[in-house]
């Protein structure tokens, strides 16, 4: 698949994700999209993705979000935790995901 499939791939997710009540999740897979790019191990393994990035295939989105979240729960990387009461995120820039830069925190504590 192309890495624009695969780019194609998270924004419907994201869409699917929105409309089933999850915006956080729909929050970071746009996010993801917005900022995976060659150049890093990760995003060159997931936009050189040589199968179906869809749900209906190997779904790399929710597979990556998966991914994440084990990182939170074994409290490997907090910072990708959302905020506890749920909180809306900063009205500044987006943070980046780690394998993109150094990120600020996306939530306001």
């Amino acid at each position: 698949m192309s890495a624009a499939a695969v780019l194609d791939s998270f924004r419907a997710q994201a869409m699917a994700c929105e409309n089933h009540g999850s915006p956080f999740a729909a929050r970071l897979l746009r996010l993801l999209t917005n900022h995976l790019a060659p150049g890093t191990p990760l995003s060159d393994h997931i936009l050189g993705s040589p199968g179906d990035p869809t749900t209906r295939g190997d779904a790399l989105a929710l597979r990556l979000a998966a991914g994440l979240h084990a990182l939170v729960l074994l409290q490997r990387d907090a910072d990708w935790s959302p905020p506890r009461p749920r909180q809306k995120p900063t009205s500044g820039p987006p943070c980046r995901p780690h394998f993109c830069t150094n990120r600020p925190s996306c939530w306001t504590g």
